[in-house]
């Protein structure tokens, strides 16, 4: 639910800083007028808790001052091979951080930069340290959309992604010289997005987690829904502290705007009920682990209408059961006569929080639940924290008020400890 307006607020950052907390990133800047976006990637990045470094080429500095990036990184900006020390000497600084960096992202990358990159040619500062560096490097291209798609920079992406560089696709839009088509540099919190895949654990053969989120809606007409209050934060959370611990991630997204994922989440939008249950039936056959924070209506729309229903138009709303996803994955469960996926369910509750919750976990066959109360405004829906208990057919354990980001790898932690 990461759009322009939610980048950088607490909540995005709460998702994110697990990965970038106390890593070393370099960001290096070339000759583009995409480079204002490279400010807002430090931003971000320092955000969520990275040490950020900046290299910038001598066109770079046309269009990003010194004084802006020291700023925002508060450290020098390295922008020659040689820097000045006491007196008139001078000392070589030209793989300082090639050695220092967990991460080497050239953010914009213009044409002629990847060419010189895929060529080994350091005519500069920032390709020098590229040059010489041994971690990862992310290529983030800027450029009009024929230089894009010119044959030249295609065979010089193909040949840094056989080195192992990432060179992340260039976004689509109108590019600032005017021109339609692919060579727009991606948005910022796009790219930090993408940068996270290189801090998850990795494991030869992760687990499948299959994550439903956010509310599912009814339509009466093309105007009237009936939805709930779910924002989907606490299965956004979910996802990412369950990436970053290595499992392969699949979330079926309802009724949320916005959302997107890094793009090794495999994401399916799922907005109505049956929808999501039709996903759902489908995708459990291939994971080990279904995690259930989906707000599903319990109720929909017996009739719907083609066209808006005007105030003097006298209906009686009826309304019908839906199907219930978890009790039938449960029943299904119990006829199966292979090993079926984990079952976790998510109840949100107003009173008898724990009670509730455990007839439901029996009711319904599950491994697991985790219950948090909707009545007040300090946890549940719409917030960014979260409070409630996890409890298992023989264990029952609190969980204090805390950022969804925090009560996500909490209970990723005890999915782990059930055998996922």
């Amino acid at each position: 639910m990461f759009t322009p307006q939610e980048m950088f607020s607490a909540f995005w950052v709460d998702c994110h800083r697990p990965f970038f907390q106390g890593k070393k990133i370099v960001v290096g800047i070339t000759g583009s007028i995409a480079a204002f976006k490279a400010i807002d990637v430090i931003r971000g990045l320092k955000k969520c808790g990275a040490e950020v470094q900046a290299v910038v080429t001598p066109a770079g500095l046309k269009f990003v001052t010194e004084v802006t990036l020291a700023g925002l990184t508060g450290c020098p900006v390295v922008t020659s091979l040689w820097k000045s020390s006491a007196g008139s000497a001078t000392q070589m600084n030209h793989i300082d951080l090639a050695r220092w960096a967990d991460l080497f992202v050239i953010i914009p990358a213009t044409a002629n930069s990847i060419a010189q990159l895929a060529q080994g040619r350091a005519p500069n500062v920032l390709m020098t340290e590229v040059l010489a560096t041994r971690c990862p490097v992310v290529v983030c291209p800027a450029m009009n959309p024929a230089m894009w798609l010119h044959p030249a920079t295609q065979a010089n992406v193909t040949l840094l992604r056989s080195r192992g560089v990432t060179v992340l696709d260039a976004g689509t839009g109108t590019t600032a010289c005017g021109d339609e088509g692919q060579g727009r540099l991606l948005e910022p919190w796009v790219i930090i997005s993408e940068l996270t895949q290189f801090f998850v654990m990795r494991s030869e053969r992760p687990k499948k987690v299959l994550v439903s989120l956010g509310p599912t809606r009814s339509r009466l007409d093309p105007v009237r829904i009936l939805t709930n209050r779910s924002s989907g934060k606490m299965g956004i959370a979910m996802v990412y502290a369950l990436y970053k611990k290595g499992y392969d991630v699949t979330a079926v997204v309802g009724a949320v705007n916005g959302v997107q994922f890094p793009s090794e989440i495999r994401q399916i939008s799922a907005p109505d009920t049956s929808l999501m249950a039709q996903v759902i039936s489908e995708e459990i056959k291939q994971v080990d682990v279904f995690v259930s924070t989906a707000a599903v209506l319990d109720l929909e729309f017996s009739e719907t209408f083609d066209r808006k229903l005007k105030k003097s138009h006298r209906i009686d709303v009826k309304f019908k059961p839906t199907v219930d996803i978890l009790k039938s994955l449960g029943e299904q469960k119990l006829k199966s006569n292979k090993k079926f996926p984990l079952l976790v369910g998510f109840a949100a509750e107003t009173e008898d929080f724990t009670n509730n919750a455990r007839k439901k976990l029996i009711e319904k066959n599950l491994d697991a639940v985790f219950v948090n109360s909707v009545a007040g405004s300090d946890s549940g829906f719409e917030v960014d924290t979260n409070a409630g208990a996890w409890i298992t057919p023989t264990t029952q354990e609190d969980m204090p008020r805390a950022e969804k980001s925090i009560i996500a790898e909490q209970l990723v932690q005890r999915i782990g400890a059930l055998g996922a």
